[in-house]
C-alpha cells in the first residue's frame, strides 16, 4: 500500500484504511504565514507608536499616514488574507505546488523582515 497524497484525498481516491481522515482545513504553512503577518503588523504598530521605527514600505507608510492604524491593519490583513485564500483554493488542484509556494513565502517573508529590521537599526 502506497502513501495517500493530499490530492487523492481531495479527489475522493482514498484507500479503505484512510477513509476516516479528513483533508486539512488549511495547510500548516498557511497558518504560519498568517501568524507571521499578524506578528509583523503588531510589532510594526508597536514600534511606530513608540517612535522607534517607521514603515519601510512607502505604499504602506502612505496607508498608515492617510488611514491611521485601523486602516493600516485592515489593508495589511486583506493584502495577506486574499492571497492565502487563493492559495488554499488552488491547493485542491495543485497541492504540492501550493505547499512549496507557501514555504517559499515563509522564508521570503522572514528574510525580508530580518533585512528591513536590521537596516532600520543602523
Amino acid at each position: 500500500m502506497g502513501t495517500v497524497t493530499e490530492a487523492q484525498i481531495f479527489q475522493g481516491k482514498i484507500l479503505q484504511s484512510t477513509q476516516d481522515r479528513q483533508p486539512l482545513f488549511v495547510l500548516p504553512e498557511t497558518t504560519v504565514l498568517a501568524v507571521i503577518g499578524c506578528l509583523d503588523l503588531l510589532s510594526t504598530l508597536y514600534f511606530i507608536g513608540r517612535g522607534e521605527a517607521h514603515e519601510a514600505n512607502p505604499f504602506m507608510a502612505s496607508v498608515l499616514q492617510n488611514y491611521g492604524a485601523t486602516g493600516f491593519a485592515a489593508f495589511k490583513a486583506l493584502a495577506l488574507g486574499i492571497p492565502l485564500t487563493i492559495a488554499e483554493l488552488a491547493r485542491r488542484k495543485h497541492p504540492d505546488f501550493v505547499r512549496n509556494a507557501l514555504r517559499f513565502g515563509i522564508v521570503g517573508y522572514l528574510g525580508l523582515y530580518l533585512i528591513v529590521s536590521l537596516a532600520q537599526k543602523t
